[in-house]
């Protein structure tokens, strides 16, 4: 097991200690290559390294040595003599106040890697795992990951809030249901995270906790 570390800039601290968790948003990153992609890609990293999520990102900047990992690897940071780092500048309707962030990462054969800027610790070894930070409730404004030695792979990034209103008066019943990342019934409507963002064109990608209005109807519903 390699020890990492892990950085997200918050600022305005609110803490909220009492609320259940859910998912605000993930970032996955593209993996699509049957070996490890050589053609560094940081200066297009939104365009040809990350699958969803991208409306999350206003800006990347400081990324280096940024790869297409082969298939169901994700996102590949560093080569073998050079190192890899990325920081993801967040969308204003993404800069939510985060209580954790996931990260599902993994390091490649016996490589000794790990996430620096010396803010948090855990274990990465070469199976995908998923690490998760806590945090205290502030915005968030950026997400930045480094690997301090070759190479490392993350798949995916998820920012979890505290379930909060959205802003809806009145949550009444519907026939509505998830399944496998979709809603369905709410052909002629919107769907809404619990922050109020508009995710409906993300309809069977989603996962977390989603209000459905339609008309004048609304419904909390949970998407796994």
């Amino acid at each position: 097991m390699k020890k990492i570390t892990f950085l997200v800039a918050a600022l305005c601290a609110t803490m909220f200690a009492s609320a259940a968790e859910v998912v605000a948003y993930s970032i996955t990153f593209n993996a699509t290559g049957t070996t490890d992609g050589t053609v560094d890609k940081s200066a297009s990293f939104v365009a040809d390294l990350v699958a969803t999520g991208a409306e999350n990102i206003e800006s990347v900047t400081g990324a280096v040595k940024c790869y297409v990992g082969k298939a169901d690897t994700g996102v590949k940071l560093g080569s073998s003599k050079e190192l890899g780092t990325f920081t993801l500048n967040l969308a204003e309707a993404a800069q939510v106040n985060a209580t954790k962030i996931v990260v599902n990462a993994a390091v490649y054969g016996t490589d000794a890697n790990r996430f620096d800027n010396g803010t948090a610790t855990t274990d990465l070894s070469t199976t995908f795992e998923d690490k998760t930070f806590t945090l205290d409730g502030s915005k968030l404004t950026e997400i930045a990951i480094a690997a301090v030695t070759k190479r490392v792979y993350v798949k995916s990034i998820t920012v979890y809030v505290n379930d909060a209103p959205v802003g809806i008066d009145q949550v009444t019943s519907m026939s509505v249901y998830a399944n496998n990342g979709t809603i369905y019934g709410a052909e002629n409507g919107r769907i809404y995270t619990i922050l109020g963002m508009d995710v409906t064109e993300q309809n069977g990608n989603l996962k977390g906790i989603y209000v459905v209005k339609v008309g004048n109807k609304t419904q909390k519903i949970a998407v796994k």
